[in-house]
């Protein structure tokens, strides 16, 4: 039997521990291998951007459209129209209006998702989760019109009242509320649009197409059309 003395390098504990080592190398090298060329792929294909701050590769199109739990038209409507907004911001409110008439001049052609982005003041969260509470009972779009229609001329401690006019539950409401129910998800729309480098209010996202503030109806409605033109002959 040989002794330890005359064993070959890789028979001792500390050449056992190398050949470990390198294993261990070999696969961490291979996976980050694999995954960069994955990531290669979906950049080079346009399924995938790369977020520099993270190291992270995201889907663009998942990201600008989030969980999509309030919109407006069909699911298979040629374009897709993302707004990040606040409905404590007065350019929201504008461009909410403009939005409403462009959407019933196309109501099968566009779809609009709506994000939160309550950045304007201290109240904007709470009416953030306020259009979701009313939204968990069916009047999402109800409330943030009744919102933005009284913009800056109400207290916070009126939102059941305003709930409540258009045919929400007060109770349930009120506990929605009160429970801050949404907040993880409104939290979600914000970290969503760090990455997305938005800054203001409104932005919108006509497909890929970025654009922030306040857009002229006719400017608005000459987007719309210019981009339904392009999808219809790319078709």
């Amino acid at each position: 039997m040989k002794s330890y003395y005359s064993r070959r390098w890789y028979q001792k504990w500390w050449g056992l521990l190398i050949i470990v080592f390198i294993l261990l190398f070999l696969i961490v090298a291979i996976s980050s291998l694999l995954y960069y060329n994955q990531a290669r792929q979906k950049i080079l294909s346009g399924k995938g951007e790369f977020y520099a701050r993270s190291g992270e590769i995201y889907d663009p199109t998942l990201l600008r459209q989030g969980e999509v739990k309030y919109s407006l038209g069909k699911k298979d409507a040629p374009l897709t129209l993302v707004v990040f907004e606040d409905f404590n911001c007065p350019y929201c409110k504008e461009g909410y209006y403009v939005m409403k008439e462009i959407y019933q001049k196309y109501p099968n052609n566009i779809r609009i998702i709506h994000r939160d982005f309550p950045f304007i003041s201290q109240e904007s969260p709470t009416l953030a989760l306020a259009a979701r509470c009313a939204g968990e009972q069916g009047r999402f779009w109800l409330m943030a019109e009744i919102m933005y229609k009284n913009q800056g001329v109400f207290e916070l401690t009126e939102l059941p009242d305003m709930a409540e006019s258009i045919g929400v539950d007060r109770e349930q409401f009120s506990t929605c509320l009160e429970e801050q129910r949404y907040l993880n998800e409104i939290q979600k729309d914000i970290e969503d649009a760090a990455i997305l480098d938005i800054k203001a209010t409104p932005t919108y996202f006509f497909q890929e197409y970025k654009a922030s503030g306040l857009m002229p109806k006719e400017s608005f409605e000459a987007t719309v059309e210019s981009m339904l033109e392009n999808l219809k002959n790319q078709n």
